[in-house]
């Protein structure tokens, strides 16, 4: 009898189906990761914990892991794929604001579990939240909201039309504070700023 797993083993094994059943193939443990917004090395641990409870198989090389059929199939079938898409609605400056590019005609499969209904993933532009380990390039997926806590990353909307990605907040003197997370960048002070959600996630392509 195979052993319960966790929600976030569940994931895993959701996602390498969903892969497996699109592509037609089992993904690779870099291609799952993309795909589930986590650390290579960190997938490769949910496998090998999965491998252990006789529900994957390791074959070795890029694309060796694969189901234990006789055990795995009956556990799959215990919950949805749990994959989503999310559209891609341009980039976002992660230094200087920029103005905003928004088509929409991209998408990009998230784990249902960080995606709310209206989340969307945008393109980084820029090192100013380097420290926060968010790099030019990397997708980060918003949660659409007005308001944030102090200290959360956010997507921000200036009277000028700029938009940045930065922490927010309120000082005491009324104004806002835009802080990068570089040591080489100064934080932008606003009268006024309209927050266009939270980010929530983060995929990075590690080919």
């Amino acid at each position: 009898m195979t052993l319960p797993i966790s929600a976030k083993q569940m994931e895993v094994l959701n996602a390498f189906r969903a892969f497996a059943e699109e592509h037609g193939r089992t993904p690779s443990v870099r291609e799952l990761a993309k795909l589930l917004g986590r650390a290579p090395s960190t997938i490769h641990q949910f496998l090998t914990t999965l491998e252990e409870r006789g529900i994957f198989v390791n074959d070795e090389g890029a694309h060796g892991w694969r189901l234990a059929e006789a055990d795995a199939a009956p556990v799959a079938r215990a919950a949805a794929p749990e994959i989503v898409q999310v559209p891609l609605l341009g980039r976002i400056a992660a230094g200087r604001p920029i103005e905003a590019v928004a088509d929409g005609s991209e998408s990009v499969a998230v784990a249902r579990s960080i995606a709310r209904e209206g989340t969307f993933a945008l393109q980084v532009r820029g090192n100013s939240m380097i420290d926060d380990h968010v790099l030019d390039g990397d997708l980060v997926l918003i949660q659409p909201q007005d308001s944030v806590d102090d200290g959360d990353i956010a997507v921000a909307l200036l009277d000028d039309g700029g938009a940045t990605l930065k922490r927010v907040y309120r000082e005491k003197s009324g104004q806002i504070r835009l802080q990068p997370a570089n040591a080489e960048m100064q934080p932008i002070y606003v009268d006024h700023v309209t927050i266009q959600g939270k980010v929530v996630g983060l995929i990075r392509d590690l080919r």
